[in-house]
């Protein structure tokens, strides 16, 4: 089944998870994998990104996407496997000098 949802010209990043966290628009927004696994079993349609509970992380890089001048809209789908913590982040920008973007782990 093929993923639903392509870029138009207002999406600013877009990770499918489907193998690899590459960025879908041409922003250029491509993460670096961290303890990620890649199956069938963690996606809804295709492959999707496993996290393991502790070093899991998908980083993207400091890019102008992840310093927008407005509010944003931030939409994903995740599978918890467990209730959170209270130290636990789902989505995470390190700061404003060093904008990356973390998702760490599976709930």
């Amino acid at each position: 089944m093929a993923i639903p949802y392509n870029p138009t010209g207002n999406t600013v990043g877009l990770w499918h998870l489907d193998g690899n966290s590459n960025d879908s628009t041409a922003n250029g927004g491509n993460g670096t994998d961290t303890s990620i696994s890649y199956s069938s079993v963690n996606g809804y349609f295709n492959q999707g990104a496993g996290l393991n509970g502790s070093t899991s992380k998908i980083s993207i890089n400091n890019n102008a996407i992840l310093t927008p001048a407005n509010a944003i809209t931030i939409g994903f789908w995740m599978k918890p496997s467990g209730a959170p913590e209270t130290t636990d982040r789902i989505i995470h920008k390190e700061n404003a000098l060093t904008p990356r973007l973390f998702c760490y782990k599976s709930l």
